[in-house]
């Protein structure tokens, strides 16, 4: 059986004094939480307003590989908001009168809040990288209460998702994940490469050989090891096998494994000089990769902090030109699309498509804040979307992080949280918690925030013939 959820937050906006009590009424909030022993989570509501930006906002932030990254982006990110945003060129004559800044008529926020934010997301990214290697995932909502409807907009990065239900209990917006398997965030990796080192420079696969071998598995032993810049590695994926000291050679032989050794120096000097699937422990399905294996050469920045010997990469050239209808690890710099699969002839999926990166660290996400080892494709860039309601409208918004979503579809979790948003976000934690508990999914931080508008209208028109329905007029977007 679940644990009882930790109600973190419960409450509304009527006593928070720069709303009018009538409205702020209007919107009830609930955070639920069931940490894990990672316990790596950060949820919370900001009821203060911030001049200029919003009347109150819900955060959401999912750690992984440690703690770090979140806990600094809840300390920090709306401090670093609120800085940046009053510190642009374009704010800068409202400085003094921050009350009276313009915001748009059609979204009801400023329209610099999302380089703001941007901007914010940007410095953060830049500052964990620093001093960790984990990453975060943020959903922010921020909100606003006009004098006929109320304004939501919504930033996100990552995996962690926000849904809007009507009275009926059905899904009628969703923010989209940003994973390697999205085909939008695929098309973003192969623009941001193309860019790079030119136009079709990294290419879906289709008709080529593109299971790369790990040198660990049985079948890259047998193969005689792992791809390697083009080259077949000998016994425990480390080099050729040098020839026994007791075999004549020939002076082009000797010249040649002179060379082999020089090289092997250059290898052993740099700690970075490694092959990509030395790294991971798997054989994986390349999806969408670099084809080129020119890339090798032509390109000078790495794509992470490991880079490889440039000297060394145009070494294979020669070799990796000779199959070009074969995959080969084209540049051990540049990050590639893939899943992990089985060592037998039927190469059965064993994971979900992942963003594999040449430091050999995959993930489950394309997009986040920190993350040091990952790919520079892999970017804190969030995603903005803008919604209103009428004050007769009744709508309820649910803010998670994967712990709910692995295990309920938006329409699942609409149907499921009912209209009470202090026991749907109860009740959506502990389904999700038997869900891992009883299917043998790994257990993982449920965090659920729940705040619906004008619960007000869902209360008078309960029970009550010919009046308005509270869905009526339901969810604009822009």
């Amino acid at each position: 059986m679940a644990p009882k959820p930790d109600l973190a937050a419960f409450g509304d906006f009527s006593q928070v004094g720069h709303v009018a009590p009538a409205l702020g009424a209007k919107l009830e909030y609930a955070i639920s939480m069931i940490p894990c022993k990672k316990n790596e989570d950060y949820a919370y509501c900001h009821l203060s307003k911030i001049e200029g930006v919003c009347d109150g906002c819900f955060l959401l932030f999912d750690s992984h590989c440690g703690k770090d990254a979140g806990a600094r982006c809840a300390k920090k990110f709306l401090v670093y908001l609120n800085e940046i945003f009053w510190s642009m060129v374009e704010n800068q004559q409202y400085v003094d009168d921050r009350a009276n800044a313009p915001v748009s008529e059609t979204t009801g926020f400023s329209a610099f809040l999302d380089e703001a934010v941007e901007r914010a997301c940007a410095k953060l990214d830049e500052e964990i990288k620093k001093k960790t290697t984990s990453g975060t995932t943020l959903c922010v909502c921020f909100v606003r209460f006009g004098e006929k409807k109320i304004f939501l907009k919504f930033a996100h990065v990552g995996d962690s998702r926000a849904i809007v239900k009507n009275a009926k209990g059905e899904c009628v917006f969703a923010t989209k994940d940003h994973k390697p398997n999205s085909p939008e965030e695929q098309e973003r990796i192969r623009g941001h490469y193309d860019s790079l080192h030119g136009s079709e420079s990294y290419a879906r696969f289709q008709d080529l050989e593109h299971v790369m071998h790990s040198p660990s598995s049985s079948r890259a032993t047998s193969r005689g090891g792992s791809l390697r810049g083009g080259k077949t590695t000998g016994e425990g994926g480390k080099g050729r096998q040098p020839p026994s000291p007791l075999t004549p050679r020939s002076s082009g032989e000797e010249e040649e494994q002179q060379q082999q050794q020089q090289r092997g120096s250059e290898d052993s000097n740099d700690n970075d000089d490694h092959s990509l699937m030395d790294n991971i422990p798997a054989n994986v399905n390349v999806i969408l990769g670099s084809k080129l294996s020119q890339l090798a050469v032509a390109s000078s920045g790495g794509d992470v902090s490991n880079t490889r010997n440039g000297a060394n990469a145009a070494a294979n050239v020669d070799e990796n030109a000779k199959n070009p209808n074969k995959y080969q690890v084209a540049d051990k710099r540049i990050s590639f699309i893939g899943q992990f699969v089985s060592d037998d002839a039927s190469g059965s999926k064993l994971s979900e498509i992942r963003l594999f990166s040449p430091s050999g660290a995959s993930y489950g996400m394309s997009r986040s804040i920190g993350d040091r080892n990952s790919p520079r494709s892999m970017i804190p860039v969030p995603e903005f979307s803008n919604l209103s309601f009428d004050y007769d409208t009744f709508a309820m918004v649910i803010i998670a992080s994967d712990g709910l979503w692995d295990t309920r579809t938006n329409e699942q979790a609409a149907l499921l949280s009912g209209t009470d948003v202090q026991k749907g976000s109860k009740k959506l934690c502990m389904l999700s918690w038997d869900d891992r508990a009883y299917s043998g999914k790994a257990m993982d931080d449920i965090s659920v925030i729940a705040f619906s508008l004008n619960a007000d209208a869902m209360k008078k028109n309960t029970g009550s013939s010919g009046s308005k329905s509270p869905e009526d007029g339901c969810c604009v977007i822009q």
